[in-house]
């Protein structure tokens, strides 16, 4: 099984889903595991092969990019949309609330690394920034 970096994986996730056709590859994240991506073969192999159902994997749903549009669409007023984004924010505050300071530094930086990286994508292909 081939182990890699969830940033290394983040910057060539193409390259790492081509070697899950081959073998599981094991995402770490500060450096304990944190996922592994199989192939569509392999996944379907684990989720039928399993001898108790309790154990089995349940489904995985698809949608088509034209059926989550559909779905994702929003009919409400632009009031009743702010209003839904307020509440949002306060829950989001309120578990940021609940953070120690080493966790909240740590979601600083990892909201950091993400930005310098969506940014560096961006340039490499000649778009502008965004964050």
């Amino acid at each position: 099984m081939k182990v890699a970096n969830a940033t290394d994986v983040k910057n060539r996730l193409g390259e790492y889903m081509d070697n899950a056709q081959q073998e599981p590859v094991r995402v770490m994240k500060q450096n304990k595991p944190y996922v592994v991506i199989v192939s569509t073969e392999e996944y379907d192999r684990l989720t039928t092969d399993a001898s108790e159902p309790e154990t089995a994997m349940p489904e995985v749903p698809t949608t088509t990019g034209r059926e989550y549009s559909a779905a994702s669409r929003d009919e409400s007023s632009p009031a009743e949309r702010a209003l839904r984004a307020r509440k949002l924010f306060a829950e989001w505050a309120a578990e940021d609330a609940g953070l120690t300071d080493a966790e909240l530094a740590e979601a600083e930086r990892d909201w950091e690394e993400l930005k310098a990286n969506i940014n560096a994508n961006r340039a490499a292909t000649g778009e502008r920034p965004v964050l």
